[in-house]
C-alpha cells in the first residue's frame, strides 16, 4: 500500500483555505469587471508548437510536456550503435520532446489568449478586452514561493495601440491593491523595453545580447552591485556603463521621487548620453491619461524603475511589476506586446496585459498576519438536530423546505444523537444557528431555534425561524 503524497511544487487547498484565496480572486474579478473585460477560458492543454520557442531559452525549459497516447515510443529514434546515446548523435532531451510528446499543460495565459485571438480574429470585435483566471504549471524546482501549479489572474487587451490600456492597467493595480489591503506594503514598478534597449547597446552589447542583458539587469535587486558589475562585464559589457546605470537608479528609487520627476531625469540623463528616450515619453503619456488625473484613489505609489526588465521575450512596450517592499518576489506584472499573433499568421495585433498571481498574493497575506476577517468558510445557516423520537427523514422535509421556500443554508444531523454532541458539530462547523426538532416540536409545528453566538433559544414557526435566521447573517 503506497503512502498518499503530493506532487512537489503543489498543493491542496481545504475548505476555509479555499474560501480565502476565492476573496482574493473575487476581488480580482470585480475590477476586471468594472473595466468592462469578459470572461473567457482555455484548456489545460495546449500544442507544444504553440508554447515552444516563445517564453526564451530558460522558460521553454520549464514546460511540462505531456506524453503521446498509445505506442509513442514506436517514433523515437534509437541512438546510433556507434555514439550510444542520443546526445552522441546530436538530439539533446528538448531535441527528443517533439517524439515524445506533441501537447504540454499551459504555462501561462497569454499565449494561449493569442492563439485563441488568431483562430477566432473574425469573430471578435476589437479591440478585444478579456480576462482569464485559470491555472497554469511549470516544470520549476519548487521553493518558497514558487509553485509547480498556481493560478494567474490575466487582463488583457488585443488589437489596440493606444496608451489608454497601459494608463487604465495601472489604475487597475492600484484599485485591486486597495480592495486587498496591501497598498502600504508594495510598489508598482515601471519600466519601457525600449528604454532597455537604448541602455543595452549604450553599455557595450549588440542587439543579439539584448536578452542577456535583461537577465542581468533584472538581478539589480536581487545581487551585490559588485557581484552583477563582474557578471556584465564577463559578458562583454563595459563595467564604467554600468556603475553610471546603478548611480541612475538609486536616484530614480529616492523614496521622496516622484513618477513624473522620474521622467524627467530619465530624459535629462538620455540626453545627455546621446540616447533616445522614446520610452520615456510612451510611459509619460501613459501617465497623462491615469493616475496624473485620477489621484483620488489608489494608494499604492508608482515608481520608475530601470531594473524591471521582464524574463519573457515576447514584452516589446511599458512593462509592469508589483513587488514588496521588502522585497519578498513579485504579485503581479503584465506589459506590452506587440506581436505575438504574428507567429500564428495575424501580424500586427497589438495587445497589452497584466496578470495577478493569486498564490503568491495568498501566502503574502498569510506571512503578514492578515485575518481574512471578510470572509468565512461556507458553512451552512442552520443545522436541523433531531431529537429520539423524530426520524431523520423528517428533518430532510423540514430541510427542503427551508431551502428552497426560505433561501436558508441548512445542514441536517444524520442521526439520532445526544444534543450536545449535536451541538458541538455545530460549533466546529461555524454553523451559527442550531434548529432543535424533536416530539413537542413536531407536534406544535415549530422548531426550537439556538443562537449559538448569542445563546438565545426560543420556539418558532418555520418561517419566523427562517427570518430571524437571515436577519442576523
Amino acid at each position: 500500500m503506497s503512502k498518499p503524497a503530493l506532487v512537489k511544487g503543489t498543493r491542496d487547498f481545504g475548505p476555509e483555505e479555499f474560501i480565502r484565496r476565492r476573496w482574493i480572486i473575487e476581488n480580482i474579478r470585480s475590477v476586471y469587471e468594472l473595466y468592462g473585460f469578459l470572461p473567457m477560458e482555455t484548456p489545460a492543454m495546449e500544442m507544444l508548437t504553440t508554447l515552444s520557442d516563445t517564453y526564451g531559452e530558460e522558460g521553454d525549459k520549464l514546460i511540462f510536456r505531456i506524453l503521446n497516447s498509445g505506442n509513442f515510443m514506436e517514433q523515437v529514434p534509437y541512438p546510433s550503435s556507434h555514439s550510444g546515446s542520443w546526445e552522441g548523435d546530436g538530439l539533446g532531451s528538448l531535441a527528443m520532446a517533439r517524439f515524445l510528446s506533441e501537447k504540454a499543460l499551459r504555462y501561462d495565459l497569454t499565449v494561449p489568449l493569442a492563439r485563441f485571438v488568431s483562430m477566432r480574429a473574425g469573430e471578435l470585435t476589437f479591440p478585444f478586452k478579456r480576462y482569464q483566471i485559470q491555472p497554469v504549471w511549470r516544470a520549476d524546482r519548487p521553493q518558497k514561493g514558487r509553485y509547480r501549479e498556481f493560478y494567474q489572474c490575466d487582463a488583457d487587451v488585443v488589437g489596440s495601440d493606444s496608451v489608454l490600456y497601459e494608463a487604465e492597467f495601472l489604475l487597475i493595480f492600484q484599485e485591486v491593491l486597495d480592495r486587498l489591503g496591501l497598498s502600504e506594503d508594495v510598489l508598482i514598478r515601471v519600466n519601457h523595453r525600449a528604454l532597455l534597449q537604448e541602455l543595452c547597446l549604450w553599455a557595450g552589447g549588440e542587439t543579439a545580447s539584448f536578452s542577456t542583458f535583461c537577465i542581468l539587469w533584472d538581478k539589480a535587486d536581487k545581487l551585490p552591485q559588485e557581484k552583477l558589475l563582474e557578471e556584465f562585464v564577463e559578458h562583454g559589457f563595459r563595467a564604467e556603463y554600468i556603475r553610471t546605470m546603478f548611480t541612475w537608479q538609486q536616484e530614480l528609487l529616492k523614496p521622496e521621487q516622484s513618477f513624473e520627476k522620474a521622467i524627467s531625469i530619465v530624459r535629462e540623463h538620455f540626453r545627455e548620453q546621446g540616447l533616445l528616450s522614446h520610452g520615456a515619453e510612451a510611459l509619460a503619456e501613459m501617465w497623462r491619461y491615469g493616475p496624473a488625473s485620477r489621484s483620488s484613489f489608489g494608494r499604492a505609489p508608482i515608481v520608475l524603475d530601470l531594473s524591471l526588465a521582464r524574463g519573457l521575450t515576447y514584452y516589446t512596450g511599458a512593462i509592469f511589476e508589483v513587488t514588496p517592499k521588502d522585497g519578498s518576489g513579485s504579485l503581479a506584472g503584465g506589459g506590452r506586446y506587440d506581436n505575438l499573433t504574428g507567429r500564428f499568421g495575424k501580424p500586427g495585433l497589438s495587445g497589452v496585459g497584466i496578470s495577478f498571481g493569486a498564490d503568491r498574493i495568498y501566502d503574502y497575506l498569510l506571512s503578514k498576519g492578515h485575518t481574512f476577517a471578510d470572509t468565512r468558510a461556507p458553512a451552512a445557516a442552520l443545522l436541523l438536530a433531531s431529537l429520539e423520537g423524530v426520524e431523520v427523514r423528517r428533518l430532510a422535509s423540514l430541510a427542503y423546505a427551508l431551502r428552497h421556500n426560505y433561501g436558508v443554508s441548512t445542514e441536517v444531523y444524520p442521526t439520532t444523537a445526544r444534543l450536545k454532541k449535536q451541538i458541538e458539530y455545530a460549533v466546529r462547523k461555524k454553523i451559527p444557528f442550531v434548529g432543535i426538532f424533536g416530539p413537542e416540536e413536531a407536534e406544535q409545528g415549530v422548531i426550537t431555534l439556538k443562537n449559538l453566538q448569542n445563546g438565545q433559544q426560543d420556539s418558532l414557526s418555520i418561517e419566523a425561524a427562517a427570518h430571524r435566521i437571515k436577519e442576523s447573517l
